[in-house]
């Protein structure tokens, strides 16, 4: 059975680095989702109006 020489500090220590890592990549992965977001809007807002106008000129 092995035991861990860590103490509390360098415990302490790797957390806080890891939880910085995460709030840097979650501002990240925000930004990011926001312009994805947009793009969807802009696409989805592009794919209904050329349905639309299938529609129109198939019918007239």
């Amino acid at each position: 059975m092995t035991t861990n020489n860590i103490t509390s500090y360098e415990y302490n220590n790797e957390k806080e680095i890891t939880n910085s890592k995460i709030e840097n990549n979650s501002a990240c992965l925000l930004d990011l989702c926001k312009i994805v977001t947009i793009l969807d809007i802009i696409t989805v807002g592009a794919l209904i109006i050329v349905n639309l106008l299938k529609l129109i000129l198939k019918y007239s």
